[in-house]
């Protein structure tokens, strides 16, 4: 906490949501002419949840790539009991 501030990620939920028929997107940035692209390379079925585990990101300008990220999600799990202090403000800051 800084400043007697409160805990700032108290209530931490990370949710992507997944068409399955639909594993490509796209968004266009009118000001600075780039696109983005997300695809989903792989889903899997997790305790009945459909988890995209490899995601790649793609940030285009006049079809030229400015950058490509691919995110592969592994042990993933589903309910688990956390500290409380796994979200502490000084242990995201450590990137610990």
């Amino acid at each position: 906490m800084r400043n007697g501030e409160g805990t700032a990620y108290s209530n931490l939920q990370l949710q992507f949501t997944v068409n399955l028929q639909d594993r490509h997107r796209e968004c266009s940035l009118k000001k600075t002419r780039k696109k983005k692209y997300l695809d989903v390379k792989n889903l899997e079925l997790i305790n009945g949840t459909w988890v995209a585990s490899e995601i790649e990101m793609t940030i285009t300008i006049n079809k030229h790539t400015l950058y490509e990220i691919l995110l592969k999600l592994v042990d993933i799990k589903f309910n688990q009991d956390l500290d409380a202090n796994f979200f502490s403000v000084k242990r995201i800051e450590k990137e610990l």
